[in-house]
């Protein structure tokens, strides 16, 4: 019986070593195809369309409402399209899903945030917030596939591009690891809270400030302990 078990697990285990080493070079690749042409069409779409910002620029968050309508256009217009073809390639892969996560927080507070939550401390409740949460024509909100976006970005930003991509040639160029080895302290605790954080502060500020506080206050201990040792 022992043996049997043992060797189902060890069966296991090199199933989950192949799905690993497999995931290196595929597992991120289906989402930067996928967001990297939803983006470089949206770009597309805005580069041959008019120019609808005009008309929400009153609701951009700061500091986007203190520059003029047509430039924050032409900026999204060519973030999204070089910003897209940069995640099929995979190339700078980590600064674009930084600048993508930034770029649909305030999209989505903009255009599809309840009206209520429109303030520093939101007045609506959680379930009017919810109507939002949906793909259609009809009713508030629509949130629901940008929300999905940025979920699905922040592989991107913590994992990076995987193997098949121009950043991992890049690397490997410079005579670097394609990964490094996994690193986990009060720094890591930093980048991702001021990954997080920053594109927070246009969604949920309160939560965006919160986890930028907690960013800055790691990445401090770090450095002081790390100076003292």
């Amino acid at each position: 019986m022992n043996n049997t078990m043992e060797s189902l697990l060890d069966a296991w285990d090199a199933i989950r070593s192949r799905l690993h080493g497999s995931n290196e070079y595929l597992g991120l690749l289906g989402i930067r195809l996928i967001l990297g042409y939803e983006f470089w069409s949206a770009g597309m779409m805005k580069l041959r369309g008019n120019n609808w910002f005009v008309h929400r620029h009153e609701n951009f968050p700061f500091p986007f409402d203190t520059v003029s309508a047509n430039f924050s256009w032409f900026l999204a217009t060519w973030v999204e399209i070089l910003g897209g073809l940069a995640l099929m390639l995979g190339i700078f892969t980590r600064a674009f899903s930084f600048s993508f996560l930034i770029l649909t927080a305030v999209a989505i507070w903009t255009v599809h945030w309840h009206p209520d939550w429109t303030q520093f401390f939101p007045g609506a409740g959680l379930g009017a917030l919810w109507e939002g949460y949906v793909i259609s024509n009809d009713g508030s909100g629509n949130f629901r596939l940008p929300l999905i976006f940025m979920v699905m970005l922040v592989p991107l930003l913590l994992a990076g591009p995987g193997r098949v991509s121009i950043d991992n040639l890049l690397t490997k160029l410079l005579g670097r690891k394609s990964i490094p080895e996994p690193r986990n302290d009060l720094f890591s605790i930093a980048l991702v809270a001021l990954g997080l954080g920053i594109p927070l502060l246009f969604l949920v500020p309160v939560l965006g400030v919160v986890l930028v506080i907690i960013g800055v206050i790691a990445a401090f201990v770090g450095w002081r302990w790390q100076k003292q040792g």
